[in-house]
């Protein structure tokens, strides 16, 4: 996060819960795509 700076957009999302609210996840860091990443397609 410390990389990103102000751009926390590039290691955080926001994701839908079942209860109809949001949360935000920090991506992790993935070798193949050089950068963070997350579960989705």
């Amino acid at each position: 996060m410390n990389e990103a700076g102000a751009n926390l957009r590039s290691v955080m999302v926001e994701v839908g819960l079942v209860n109809g609210k949001t949360a935000p996840i920090q991506l992790m860091w993935s070798n193949a795509v050089g950068g963070p990443q997350g579960p989705f397609a």
